[in-house]
């Protein structure tokens, strides 16, 4: 048997051992090194001067309420007519060349073809949206609508969700076009109108068109997550965040029955008892984490190369520290969407009178499905925690979550834009992969292309996460018009010889 001095002469050395391995992962851990650097880019740029009044334009547009309010409500027809006028008026190269060919889609919804000088190149999709969500002017420090520019700072709805985009893409276009730059590469814009209550009759009708015409875009893009700044520890610069898939939507009602009658009397158990506990069952057994299987792993080795000590150490050695960072994922609300199908319940119906028992209750549950898992994993999960055969489920709305797009060093287009990034915000700026936990119009695409990208090219700050359908919404006017150098510089890079020869 061992004696103390060599058991602890052979525990030395396996934790000296232990510390030169975590160490020399975290020294020599390396920058993922995509495709396109940006030496292989284009190097144009919009100077200051030239975006000059590009804020008071959006917040023209930020004057149109341009409101959705529900899919079963009519859109807000009058308004969104509104802003295509003020659209054409703010970029009349673009609506006017003839290099444009613009179609307005279901009487609501945008649709412009760039035809490029070398048509034989293969398109891309830029992608936006023109409605908003209601306000509760209420709540908000100024008006929602008045489209302010203040204190260095464009205020109203939609500034950052998303009239900046479509502004930004067309900004960016109209001052190629208007200095006689025909773009090299065919592009097309889409622009739906009701994004915000599920793109049925916008996006819809445009990936359906695009799929008559033989449309093969090599890669969509939307809005989607930002430059992160500020949001994992120990990693000082913005981190840009893109978002690879998106979350699968299911809205279930589940329904209990049971015995009417008087309350003075009241039958065992009731409907609602029984829902009740349905429903506390349901937030006592959660959806599985899936932390670990998905692109949040490759969020977190991206990390580490720039992060500062110790946090360094803890995201180059995943493999030690996985369980760490797991804990953290689950006590970050935010962070524990992105590797776990959510579970809320919104509504809840019951009785109709003070003294009489229902019959029935039912609760509407509303899931938004990892792309690691399907419905019917996640309706089993429900069933197995509610543990009530009798218990009924009815599907309201469904739709699968999107397949995870390429994102490795190699996947030319997420390199392209991990490139441009870099571009316009400094070499110390990485990208990275992530799961998108909102829907965006892009569900409507994905029979296009199988490189779909969500990415809202903005810095933020977690502070300023609440604007996104919250109140006082603003962009700065620096964000917004590195909003359009994004664009300017991403439609420049896609006629480079490099993402051309690459990408025909």
């Amino acid at each position: 048997m061992w004696d103390l001095v060599t058991a602890g002469k052979v525990a030395l050395t396996l934790i000296v051992g232990l510390v030169s391995v975590v160490a020399g992962r975290a020294l020599s851990c390396r920058r993922r090194r995509y495709r396109f650097s940006s030496a292989d880019l284009s190097d144009a740029d919009l100077e200051p001067a030239s975006l000059r009044g590009s804020e008071d334009r959006l917040a023209q547009g930020l004057r149109i309420p341009t409101v959705s309010t529900s899919r079963d409500d009519p859109p807000p027809r009058e308004q969104l007519l509104r802003y295509h006028q003020h659209l054409r008026d703010s970029f009349p190269t673009v609506f006017s060349s003839h290099a444009v060919t613009v179609e307005v889609v279901n009487e609501l919804s945008l649709l412009l073809t760039v035809a490029g000088s070398e048509p034989q190149l293969s398109p891309y999709l830029l992608l936006s949206h023109m409605d908003v969500v209601p306000v509760v002017e209420e709540h908000w420090s100024w008006p929602p609508f008045d489209g302010l520019v203040q204190d260095g700072y464009i205020i109203g709805r939609g500034a950052i969700d998303v009239k900046q985009t479509t502004h930004a893409i067309l900004e960016s276009l109209e001052r190629r076009l208007l200095a006689g730059d025909l773009p090299r590469r065919p592009l097309i814009v889409a622009l739906g109108h009701d994004e915000e209550v599920s793109g049925r009759e916008g996006a819809a009708r445009i990936g359906h068109l695009l799929e008559q015409r033989g449309a093969r875009p090599l890669f969509v893009l939307d809005e989607g997550i930002t430059l992160m700044q500020g949001f994992f520890p120990g990693v000082r610069q913005p981190l840009a965040v893109v978002g690879v898939s998106e979350k699968g939507y299911l809205a279930l009602e589940v329904t209990a029955r049971g015995q009417a009658g008087h309350s003075s009397i009241p039958p065992v158990p009731t409907a609602v008892g029984r829902l009740a506990r349905a429903v506390n069952r349901l937030h006592a057994d959660p959806q599985p984490v899936l932390f670990g299987r998905g692109p949040e792993m490759e969020l977190l080795r991206v990390m580490g190369p720039v992060a500062s000590p110790p946090f360094r150490l803890v995201y180059a050695n995943l493999w030690l520290f996985g369980a760490v960072l797991k804990r953290a994922f689950l006590k970050n609300p935010a962070l524990r969407a992105s590797v776990q199908t959510t579970t809320a319940v919104t509504v809840l119906k019951g009785g109709y009178k003070e003294n009489v028992v229902p019959a029935h209750a039912s609760a509407i549950i509303n899931h938004r499905i990892s792309p690691l898992q399907d419905r019917d994993d996640v309706m089993a999960c429900d069933r197995n925690a509610i543990s009530d055969p009798e218990m009924e489920f009815e599907v309201l709305h469904h739709s699968p979550a999107s397949p995870i797009s390429p994102y490795g060093e190699d996947d030319a287009p997420f390199g392209l834009l991990a490139g441009t990034v870099r571009q316009l915000y400094g070499d110390d700026v990485l990208t990275a992969p992530a799961v998108m936990v909102a829907n965006t119009d892009t569900r409507h695409y994905l029979h296009l292309t199988d490189n779909v990208y969500r990415f809202n090219p903005i810095v933020l700050r977690p502070d300023q996460l609440g604007m996104f359908h919250g109140n006082d919404e603003r962009i700065s006017v620096e964000n917004y018009h590195n909003c359009i150098r994004f664009y300017y510089r991403l439609m420049k890079n896609m006629e480079s010889d490099a993402v051309v020869a690459q990408m025909p």
